[in-house]
């Protein structure tokens, strides 16, 4: 990418990656179904917002070491395809394996094998066939809240396409406009 190197590229905050890590912990504690006294604490019901807590640390990092490297609309535009194209492989691979499991669970809920909780392909779950392209290009979180104008179950937060470039382009190009 063009521009001045920036003299912090090798600074870490140290404080910041732990609280990082406390974000995901608290997340994943959100997710844990187990029930138990914890679960009715108030801290845990509410530990939905250390995803957009995660992402605002995450931002201000990416900001910040990408700052002085974004100097032009072209080296942002580099930054978010090199963004994507670490993020949508591994997007799609879990895409293609979630479907594969609803497919399995389809085939062995047909043969009478096993009863699930939910249907395969239950809306609960799965929006429906058109969010495939949706999911695909990383925009679903877009369509959902046009669907339903923003108003999502707590914890619904996903790291779409929005949430990936919105940070460099908040930090640069910082030259001419």
């Amino acid at each position: 990418m063009g521009g001045r190197p920036n003299p912090n590229h090798g600074h870490r905050f140290a404080v910041l990656d732990g609280w990082r890590g406390i974000a995901a912990l608290c997340v994943a504690l959100y997710h844990f179904p187990v029930y138990s006294h914890i679960e009715f604490s108030g801290f845990v019901h509410g530990a939905y917002l250390f995803v957009d807590f995660f992402f605002v640390l995450s931002g201000f990092v990416i900001a910040y070491v990408y700052a002085d490297r974004l100097q032009r609309w072209d080296d942002v535009t580099e930054f978010i395809v090199r963004r994507f194209g670490r993020l949508w492989p591994l997007h799609v691979a879990t895409l293609l394996f979630l479907f594969a499991m609803e497919l399995a669970k389809l085939y062995a809920a047909n043969r009478g094998w096993l009863n699930f909780s939910r249907p395969p392909f239950d809306p609960a779950g799965f929006n429906n066939w058109a969010s495939i392209p949706t999911n695909l290009v990383l925009i679903q979180r877009w369509a959902s809240m046009a669907a339903c104008r923003g108003m999502d179950p707590p914890g619904a937060s996903a790291p779409s396409s929005g949430h990936i470039s919105c940070s460099p382009r908040c930090a640069g190009p910082a030259g001419g406009r």
